[in-house]
């Protein structure tokens, strides 16, 4: 069986959903960011995807990934940073950036 992963990765917390591509079985998780390196918080997430979900990292196919990262201008406003990224697991990533003030 294959499954798709989303990873939304925010300030606060990073958030996972994964679907199975043969019978659409949905299953998520929540996990703390990590701010310092995305990317634990990312792989933290998987880990306790698949681990409450019981299945092999492997069957994962597909993994879409959105983030959303405010910062501070003059103290005052916010500019947000929103990264699409397809492909991952394929070894052919490519991410866009949209940034809305």
């Amino acid at each position: 069986m294959s499954y798709r992963l989303g990873v939304d990765v925010g300030g606060t917390f990073t958030d996972l959903l994964l679907i199975s591509e043969e019978t659409g079985q949905t299953f998520t998780a929540k996990v703390p960011s990590t701010p310092e390196d995305s990317s634990i918080g990312v792989l933290n997430g998987v880990a306790r995807i698949c681990d409450e979900s019981g299945i092999d990292s492997k069957q994962i196919k597909r993994v879409m990934h959105g983030t959303t990262v405010a910062r501070k201008k003059n103290g005052k406003r916010y500019s947000y940073q929103k990264y699409i990224c397809s492909g991952a697991t394929r070894g052919d990533s490519s991410c866009r950036r949209y940034a809305i003030s």
